[in-house]
């Protein structure tokens, strides 16, 4: 991987945990909440998603309710440490 898709994949690491900033979503309200550049490819986002989730940013469960995986921030973000 070149620096330049290095960078990439780093801003489309931070817009993904902004888009968890306000807590819990599922895989699709967290697609409908991404840019489309990101959220085009659900395969691609899982894998994404998966990748961020070894690295320690993510935490993850099955929702039995929803039938969809429930994705939040492992670490929490100032906004939900301000509550």
């Amino acid at each position: 991987m070149n620096s330049q898709q290095s960078l990439e994949k780093r801003e489309e690491e931070r817009i993904i945990l902004g888009a968890l900033d306000m807590g819990k979503s599922t895989t699709r309200q967290l697609i409908s909440k991404l840019p489309e550049s990101i959220g085009s490819c659900p395969d691609e986002l899982m894998r994404t998603l998966n990748k961020m989730r070894r690295k320690g940013q993510l935490e993850y469960a099955y929702s039995e309710e929803s039938g969809d995986w429930l994705w939040w921030r492992a670490i929490p973000s100032k906004a939900e440490t301000d509550r």
